[in-house]
C-alpha cells in the first residue's frame, strides 16, 4: 500500500548502516520472527538518531515489537478494539479518521484529513482488528497518533473471539473499559 501512496520501497539489511541513515522513515510491519539483541541495538540506535519509524502489528501477533514499543516508552493494550455502534459491520472492523496532528505528516495524511473530518459525508478509514497503543513513560521521543476511531464508544474487547456470530458487549468488570 505504501506504494501505492508515493513512498519508494526498498528491503533493508540491518545490519548495513549506509542503508539505514539513507532512510527517511523506516517501516517495521507485522515482523515474523524476534528480532536478535543485536538487531534490537542497531534499531535503537535509529530510533535515537532521531530519524522516523512507523511500527505495525496486529492484536496477539505483535509480541515481537515489545522490544521496540518499550525503549519508545509504549506498549500495545491487551484485546481487540471494538466499536459499539456499528451494527452493519462486524464490531472488531474499526472506522477511523485521520487526527489533527496526522494531517501534518505529509500532504498525502492531509488529504486524508479532509476525507475523513470534513462535508457532510466525512469517508472512514477502516483499521479490521486493530490495538490500541498507551504511553507507558515518557522516553523524549515524540509519538504522532495519526489516526483515531471515529466513534466514541470504543474499547478494547477482552473476551471476544469470534466478532462474526457472537454477541460483543462491553463487560467493565472482565476489564474493559471504554
Amino acid at each position: 500500500a505504501l506504494l501505492n501512496q508515493g513512498f519508494d520501497v526498498i528491503d533493508i539489511k540491518l545490519n548495513r548502516k549506509k542503508e539505514l541513515d539513507s532512510l527517511d522513515i523506516l517501516v517495521i510491519s507485522e515482523p515474523l520472527e524476534a528480532f536478535s539483541k543485536e538487531e534490537i541495538n542497531i534499531l535503537c540506535r535509529y530510533i535515537d538518531s532521531g530519524k522516523n519509524l512507523i511500527l505495525a502489528g496486529k492484536p496477539k501477533t505483535h509480541t515481537y515489537l515489545y522490544p521496540l514499543m518499550e525503549h519508545l516508552g509504549l506498549r500495545f493494550e491487551p484485546g481487540i478494539l471494538v466499536q459499539s455502534q456499528i451494527d452493519e459491520y462486524p464490531r472488531n472492523l474499526l472506522l477511523c479518521r485521520v487526527t489533527e496532528a496526522g494531517k501534518d505528516i505529509s500532504r498525502l495524511w492531509e488529504n486524508l484529513y479532509r476525507m475523513t473530518n470534513t462535508g457532510s459525508r466525512p469517508r472512514n478509514l477502516v483499521m479490521p482488528m486493530a490495538s490500541a497503543i498507551e504511553k507507558i513513560e515518557d522516553k523524549g521521543y515524540r509519538n504522532t497518533p495519526l489516526v483515531e476511531s471515529r466513534d466514541s464508544i470504543t474499547w478494547n474487547e477482552l473476551e471476544t473471539s469470534d466478532f462474526i456470530n457472537d454477541t460483543v458487549r462491553l463487560n467493565e468488570t472482565a476489564g474493559e473499559q471504554p
